[in-house]
């Protein structure tokens, strides 16, 4: 689960980092080097793109480094563990079903 909550994260950071180079981008076509040349009205639009450009950039970093980062070592930590108790992949979960006189004993291995 923290490794899926990390990839997200990555993903919210590449989409801030999308997010400014679309603006860029958009600066660029219109000719525009720095956002105090562009016209005051204009300016907001932007300026907001961008505040929310570094913020999903910075905490997509943040909860994917964290994400990432807690998620292997619980994995790493549960092999290991899995190692230590003798399991092998050929020993998979079973569930056996057999009938009774009340109904139905079902029983198995995890």
């Amino acid at each position: 689960m923290f490794a899926a909550l990390g990839l997200a994260g990555v993903g919210i950071m590449a989409g801030g980092l999308f997010l400014e180079a679309a603006a860029d981008r958009e600066l660029a076509r219109a000719g525009i080097d720095a956002l105090s040349d562009l016209d005051p009205a204009l300016q907001r639009p932007f300026a907001e793109q961008y505040e929310r450009a570094s913020t999903m950039t910075a905490s997509g970093a943040v909860i994917g480094g964290l994400g990432l980062a807690l998620g292997g070592a619980l994995i790493g930590v549960g092999v290991r563990d899995l190692r230590r108790a003798g399991w092998r992949p050929e020993r998979r979960a079973s569930i056996r079903a057999a009938p009774t006189l009340g109904g139905v004993m079902i029983g198995g291995r995890f």
